[in-house]
């Protein structure tokens, strides 16, 4: 992980958004989170896991249910995130979906789905989202992978996707060094996620990642 982490944050009372909290690593993150006394804002798409998290996390979360790549519905959120709770100190953006196969012959619209949300996700995600930081002066953790420096066969959509927001982050960085907010990016390889279970279940993927040291 590069750059500012919330490790060496004093969570305490900070305000944090993480978009995709409602499973995998968004849901651990907030649940971690939680115990270290943050108020949490949950953003995911489905609301039944949503809502099941913030259940676990307790009474300094909220939900909020949106899709990252619905400009208009997050800059809705925003606001009521503004609303509730008075500002963000900290924007974990995490939502991701990923997408196997080879690229000739992988459907142009679920190639596209996996950039959309992905990338065109969290730039969207961080412009509505970014003036409340600014004004905190607080952090950005743009969640990337491996995947962003180690391209892989089969997995072109996602690997492009991730070089992208690594890149998006980088350059943020140095924009945001006079606003006084920091920026990071977290490296991941395969967690224990859907995602990942997702890439076990299919028959080539699964055998190339068995084959991984």
């Amino acid at each position: 992980m590069s750059g500012a982490s919330t490790d060496r944050m004093d969570m305490h009372g900070k305000v944090v958004v993480i978009t995709g909290g409602g499973r995998g690593l968004g849901a651990g993150m907030a649940q971690t989170l939680a115990a270290r006394g943050a108020r949490l804002a949950l953003l995911d798409r489905d609301a039944s896991p949503l809502d099941q998290v913030v259940t676990s996390c307790g009474v300094e979360a909220r939900g909020w249910t949106v899709d990252v790549t619905d400009a208009e519905g997050l800059a809705k959120v925003a606001a009521e995130v503004q609303e509730h709770f008075g500002g963000v100190d900290v924007l974990v953006v995490n939502a991701g979906v990923g997408a196997g196969g080879r690229f000739v012959e992988t459907p142009a619209d679920a190639w596209d789905q996996v950039v959309e949300i992905n990338l065109w996700g969290s730039i969207r995600t961080t412009r509505a989202f970014l003036p409340l930081v600014i004004a905190r002066q607080g952090h950005i953790l743009q969640i990337a992978s491996v995947a962003a420096f180690a391209p892989a066969p089969m997995m072109s959509a996602y690997c492009t996707s991730k070089a992208g927001v690594e890149s998006f982050a980088h350059c943020l960085r140095g924009e945001l060094l006079d606003e006084g907010v920091t920026v990071g990016v977290g490296y991941l390889g395969f967690t224990d996620t859907d995602m990942v279970r997702a890439v076990d279940a299919d028959p080539v993927l699964g055998t190339m990642r068995a084959a991984m040291p």
